[in-house]
């Protein structure tokens, strides 16, 4: 049976208590042995309300609303908690917030009255990850466990699981190609601290494009029952039958793993945190090192400590042959070191940036499933630049640069030195370049518009390094992130595909030759 509760909130730190309202579902005809309290994912709202005396919500994309009846058949109520009325939706930040943690809290203490000595489980898909874990950290005297579902470890990089002393569940399938919820770092985390977790398998995948959406392998489309079953045997006290947590060597999707490569020759032994995938098979794979970007709010970038992980992108290259390693440079991610600060002399910049990667290239030469011959660097805004930094080196083994609207762009007291410093820094690398490079920059890229990203692309050309510049058309609303949509790859894909061929790096193939290039618009020299 639904019905919508009430509960007040926040009511002893601000003058005006906030009501929420939540869901419960409940069994009618037999004893309640548990209640599953659930976090919504996203921007968190199902919006409760009555309508003609019968309840309406917008939580059908839940599992364990869809899979109520079989919860409410084993004995097991549920409650899904809505957005409170002064959020416009729940950010990270909220989630992590000590508001939201009492607005759980408010919650929980009301099913405790309910149900009196009935356990309670917090559980959250998807961004609600975030949630639940901050909530079995600081309220476990309220709750007998956690369970995550397919969970958003990247915004969970910098918490801390060991103080988590209630028993968690962790369910994730093992082909999620969900950019921020890794199957592999759920193995990780459920070896480090000693949670169980349940590996998911079959189902029905979403497009490439759609990877996080509520329909595919993320979500555990066509596999729902079967989480629900694993979920029920949890709570009763039986171990995931396809348990992951003794096999600490597993992979994720495209065997993905994460190494620490260690520093060599440098004075502050910074190791690089690097994500590796790479098809099936002992090689030797020719290797992509893709090259992230510096955003502007870097500071939460380092806090968070996340991975770079396009997906959709990293699939398409692993599916062509391609081991991708992915590295976080200095000061990123887990990856030690600082990042260096801005200044006038991009040059520079760049180059310690490129003794990063040459760390990265020079460990994976060594690796026996890389050709160390065939190695190509891509990158995408300051790791376009910082590719193109290395290739002004005299290093062996790469035979190709891929720049996607790469640049280094200052702001602030910085501004009156750019872009002259930027193009400065280009001629030179151009003057030293020894490896033939791609560039593709869009028409509405807001950071080099196509009259900056064509006045480098000159003075690359002029200076003596060999480019060949894509023109690519408009990008929703700002073409500077036109590599990371992932609706995109069909746009850049192919154009790689023939620069790689006559690099050398890739044999033609007759499927390969008669593919559409599509509408992009090629400048060669």
């Amino acid at each position: 049976m639904q019905s919508i509760e009430y509960v007040t909130s926040r009511s002893l730190f601000q003058e005006q208590p906030i009501e929420l309202a939540y869901l419960l579902d409940r069994p009618l005809r037999q004893p309640i042995k548990g209640v599953i309290a659930v976090i919504p994912r996203g921007a968190g709202a199902i919006n409760l309300q009555r309508v003609n005396g019968k309840v309406v919500h917008e939580a059908n994309a839940i599992l364990f609303v869809t899979q109520a009846d079989y919860f409410k058949r084993h004995g097991y109520a549920i409650a899904v908690l809505d957005k409170p009325a002064d959020q416009p939706s729940l950010s990270v930040d909220f989630r992590r917030s000590l508001e939201h943690r009492q607005d759980m809290a408010a919650m929980l203490a009301d099913l405790h009255r309910r149900f009196a000595t009935t356990p309670i489980w917090l559980a959250g898909s998807d961004s609600a990850a975030v949630s639940v874990m901050h909530a079995a950290r600081d309220l476990r005297q309220e709750i007998n466990g956690a369970m995550l579902l397919g969970g958003d470890f990247d915004n969970l990089r910098s918490f801390d699981f060991s103080h988590v002393t209630s028993p968690v569940l962790l369910v994730h399938h093992q082909d999620d190609t969900c950019n921020y919820a890794s199957f592999y770092e759920a193995v990780q985390i459920a070896n480090t601290y000693r949670f169980d977790m349940a590996r998911i398998n079959g189902g029905q995948p979403a497009s490439r494009h759609q990877a996080c959406a509520n329909d595919g392998l993320h979500a555990f489309n066509g596999r729902q029952r079967n989480v629900a079953e694993t979920i029920v045997n949890w709570l009763e006290g039986r171990k995931p039958t396809d348990d992951t947590s003794t096999d600490p060597a597993l992979f994720g999707v495209m065997n993905e793993h994460v190494v620490q490569v260690p520093a060599e020759h440098r004075p502050d032994h910074a190791s690089i945190e690097t994500t590796v995938f790479r098809p099936d098979g002992l090689g030797p794979f020719p290797l992509i090192v893709l090259n992230h970007g510096k955003p502007a709010d870097i500071e939460t970038m380092m806090r968070e400590q996340k991975r770079w992980r396009p997906m959709a992108q990293i699939t398409a290259l692993v599916e062509r042959g391609f081991a991708v390693a992915v590295p976080m440079r200095r000061g990123f991610g887990r990856s030690g070191g600082k990042v260096p600060p801005a200044s006038c002399d991009i040059d520079t910049a760049s180059l310690i940036d490129a003794r990063d990667i040459h760390q990265v290239v020079s460990y994976f030469q060594s690796q026996s499933y890389v050709d160390r011959q065939r190695v190509v660097l891509m990158g995408q805004s300051a790791g376009g630049l910082a590719s193109l930094a290395y290739a002004s080196q005299a290093y062996t083994g790469v035979r190709a640069v891929i720049n996607f609207s790469g640049g280094l762009r200052l702001h602030g007291g910085l501004a009156p030195c750019w872009p002259q410093s930027l193009y400065s820094a280009i001629s030179r690398f151009g003057h030293e370049a020894h490896t033939p490079s791609l560039w593709f920059y869009s028409e509405n890229d807001r950071l080099f518009p196509p009259d900056v990203a064509q006045s480098m692309y000159q003075q690359y050309r002029r200076a003596g390094g060999n480019a060949q510049f894509v023109a690519l058309p408009p990008s929703s609303s700002d073409g500077h992130q036109f590599f990371v949509h992932d609706h995109n790859v069909p746009l850049w894909l192919p154009q790689v595909e023939h620069f790689l061929v006559d690099a050398g790096v890739l044999q033609p193939n007759i499927s390969m030759l008669a593919r559409n290039t599509l509408a992009v618009e090629a400048t060669r020299p």
